[in-house]
């Protein structure tokens, strides 16, 4: 069965009442009602499971009573959160994106096996900064060589600088899919033949269907979006995985927000769905 994954866009979904999303350097945690370490943990899943929930979650997370809630699949949802925390094949958050790691889940299974006890975060790093970069691919895109392919210069916000030195190849919708999000500048994907990417219309059609070229490359065919405005995206793989971005947008130059640590609230880069 395909999967379907939500993935931010160029803006996370807004913060909890009970603290900040991480998000930089200077990003710190506050709670009331959770210790740091359990706050630092949960701040993981606060870009969707807000009050109101965001990008398709089904449920917010943001207070104690909200964990301690009985899930329609037994246990409270602080239990369920922590079996999808662990869970290696379909895990919360999704694969890509910021998680915990082994020592703050173990922290979390230990706050939720004593009872969720109250706790209180005067505030503690939300473990922002700059996260590591890779090449998953090992090959890149001669930084001073430009030959007009449409696998030139992966990653980089290319419609910008079409505008600025080649008009007219300066397609309105262009970007590039990788496979993890921290790719580096100029490093060409691996893209299963038959990944695409749909761009939906305000009104919830999809209005065009993009193909992704084997090195991660996306484009339009043409200067204007041709279609109604804002517009929302998604990634899909041959198999039918999906990955959904959720967040209207204006603008189709998608690298301009997906880049190597991510701008304007993007988590980094445009990823290929998982299976």
């Amino acid at each position: 069965m395909a999967a379907s994954l939500v993935a931010p866009a160029c803006y996370y979904a807004s913060a909890p009442a009970t603290g900040e999303v991480p998000g930089g350097t200077d990003a710190q945690i506050a709670s009331t009602e959770f210790p740091c370490e359990v706050a630092q943990v949960l701040a993981t899943c606060w870009n969707c499971h807000t009050n109101p929930p965001k990008g398709g979650a089904p449920i917010p997370l943001t207070t104690r009573a909200e964990l301690a809630a009985a899930s329609s699949l037994g246990g409270t949802y602080a239990e369920r959160a922590l079996i999808r925390m662990r869970d290696t094949a379909k895990p919360m958050p999704p694969t890509g994106f910021p998680r915990p790691d082994a020592a703050g889940i173990d922290a979390f299974a230990a706050w939720v096996q004593s009872g969720m006890p109250m706790g209180s975060c005067e505030g503690v790093p939300g473990g922002g900064g700059v996260a590591p970069t890779v090449c998953s691919s090992g090959q890149k895109f001669p930084a001073v060589f430009d030959d007009g392919s449409p696998d030139m210069n992966p990653g980089l916000p290319c419609r910008a600088c079409h505008l600025r030195e080649e008009e007219d190849e300066a397609r309105f919708f262009m970007g590039t899919v990788y496979p993890t999000l921290h790719e580096e500048d100029r490093c060409y994907s691996d893209v299963p033949t038959g990944t695409r990417v749909e761009i939906i219309d305000r009104n919830g059609v999809v209005a065009l269907t993009l193909p992704v070229r084997p090195r991660g490359n996306f484009m339009s065919n043409s200067f204007n979006a041709n279609v109604t405005l804002p517009f929302t995206a998604r990634v899909v793989s041959p198999t039918g995985d999906v990955m959904q971005m959720t967040t209207p947008q204006m603008s189709g130059d998608c690298n301009g927000c997906h880049t190597e640590q991510g701008a304007n609230g993007a988590p980094g880069r445009i990823l290929l769905p998982s299976n």
